[in-house]
């Protein structure tokens, strides 16, 4: 059983609470309730301020958590089936070094025509690695390593071999048989703050955040509302961003990190 309660994350309700003690309006309002305040009010059809600047924030902390391969953010063993062979005038799976073909969140593009049934998830913001193997197969997933300075002109192989990030697509040089890929990626989260949802039932994925979202959220009010203690809100906000990071990096330092043997085409083993 957890210490001090089963509640790992925080709650939206939580953060806010924070933020309207920090900026001295955590008096009873509409309802008599103290804690609700008079200005900055949960209510969205009262005021916005408050969903606006915490879901613009809530995107900006994850953000810096990024920096520091936050692994509340990271999305793993997302398996695609089915990615079709290249296609393009020279006819199903032919070789051909003109044709690309990619996946992205609007569907696979074969080189010819777009599958809206094979796609990325909606949350997912960039590539950490990639893996695929032959479709309908119990093999284990290759890695598809990173194209540097773009896809070559090549003639399509049984793999794809090689994969680049651009345009919000995974790009592919193709290849000859159908493939299967296997997913490692940094999520995104959706505005959780919005009409209707329950501020005090809905979480925040991110463990040991909330004076960290408060804080920052703080800074956004005191522009706007008290400049003449801005510098000293930015400095709490930084300080508590940095205590959350530390706590990431110190877990990772209790990983053994192995550097490959000199020569290999691959990069360091980063465990990611």
């Amino acid at each position: 059983m957890a210490v001090g309660g089963n509640n790992t994350y925080p709650s939206i309700e939580s953060v806010l609470d924070l933020v309207r003690s920090q900026v001295l309006d955590d008096m009873a309002g509409a309802t008599d309730t103290v804690g609700e305040g008079q200005i900055y009010v949960d209510n969205m059809a009262v005021s916005v301020t408050l969903s606006n600047f915490f879901n613009a924030e809530l995107d900006e902390l994850c953000k810096d958590l990024r920096t520091t391969n936050g692994p509340m953010l990271i999305r793993d063993n997302v398996i695609l089936l089915g990615l079709t062979p290249v296609n393009s005038s020279q006819g199903l799976a032919a070789p051909n070094p003109a044709t690309q073909v990619y996946v992205s969140t609007a569907g696979y593009f074969d080189g010819v025509s777009m599958n809206p049934e094979i796609l990325l998830p909606l949350d997912f913001l960039q590539p950490i690695a990639i893996g695929e193997r032959l479709n309908n197969s119990n093999g284990r997933f290759e890695t598809v390593d990173e194209a540097v300075g773009g896809l070559p002109s090549a003639w399509q192989g049984h793999r794809f071999g090689k994969y680049e990030w651009r345009e919000d697509r995974l790009c592919f040089m193709g290849a000859l048989t159908t493939r299967d890929l296997r997913l490692r990626y940094f999520g995104t989260l959706v505005n959780l703050y919005e009409p209707g949802v329950d501020l005090s039932t809905t979480y925040i994925p991110i463990k040991g955040c909330k004076a960290a979202l408060a804080d920052k959220i703080v800074v956004r009010l005191s522009g706007r509302s008290s400049p003449e203690r801005l510098a000293d809100v930015k400095a709490a906000a930084a300080m508590s961003l940095f205590k959350l990071q530390n706590e990431l990096v110190m877990q990772k330092q209790g990983l053994e990190y192995e550097p490959n043997a000199f020569g290999s085409e691959a990069g360091p083993r980063l465990g990611l």
